[in-house]
């Protein structure tokens, strides 16, 4: 489904994640989901979760008591991340259509998540829900909410995902999130949030930067972008190129 810039409340994340269980209990699905965390438990896991995401929001203290198995908002989030991780499998294996409400779900989450205090312990689902969502996402409008979304993961992450210490992965999420917000920039035609989006990108992929502008200034002819935004291309392509005249 296309991205509308609208994300889910908690009470809709909910309805979403129950309801694909329920349409995924309507097929007959053999072979592929043997390893696999059983339908049944999953649901059970997922009702549970929300349970408690749902008390924490008028109870924050329930987290530092004996009542609850998880010590913060992070530590439940990262919990709840891998529950839409499994079910996200369980769509792929029942070919289900829901693909694409999943993702906002997900991303739905994150932003919960991150207005309770959350940090993200993890990125790779997150960043691959965003991933997907940004490219079914045309709109000037939903790009720009896209962008804020994006903002908010990159600050919500783990201080030593930010640290980014090990980059010999080229597929690390922390990568793929500040190089995919950087083409949410871009698409969004909108200067103010190109600056700030490239100029984060080279202070946090400082290698990656060069290659990043290079490729942007080949894509400006073909998609045939509106000056502004070659003009925005072109100054940090400079900026970070410094190619020699000749």
């Amino acid at each position: 489904m296309p991205f509308s810039g609208k994300i889910y409340p908690l009470s809709e994340i909910k309805h979403n994640a129950l309801d694909i269980i329920d349409s995924i209990n309507e097929q007959s699905i053999h072979g592929e989901t043997d390893y696999f965390i059983p339908l049944a438990k999953l649901t059970t896991a997922l009702a549970q979760f929300f349970d408690i995401c749902e008390k924490i929001e008028s109870q924050p203290e329930l987290l530092n008591s004996d009542k609850s198995e998880f010590g913060s908002v992070s530590e439940l989030g990262d919990y709840g991340l891998q529950l839409f991780s499994c079910l996200e499998q369980w769509v792929k294996a029942a070919r289900l259509d829901r693909n694409g409400q999943l993702q906002i779900s997900i991303i739905s989450l994150a932003v919960w998540l991150h207005e309770h205090d959350g940090i993200l312990l993890q990125l790779e689902s997150v960043v691959n829900a965003l991933s997907q969502i940004a490219n079914q996402t045309s709109q000037p409008t939903a790009l720009i909410k896209l962008h804020k979304i994006a903002e908010i993961i990159t600050n919500s992450a783990h201080d030593m995902i930010k640290a980014d210490i090990d980059k010999s992965e080229p597929g690390r999420a922390w990568r793929i999130l500040n190089l995919n917000h950087g083409i949410i920039a871009t698409r969004s035609h909108n200067i103010e949030i190109m600056n700030s989006v490239f100029e984060q990108l080279i202070h946090r992929l400082p290698n990656d930067a060069p290659t990043f502008f290079a490729e942007g200034m080949k894509q400006m002819d073909i998609i045939n972008y509106p000056e502004h935004v070659k003009h925005a291309i072109e100054h940090f392509y400079q900026l970070t190129n410094k190619p020699t005249l000749h």
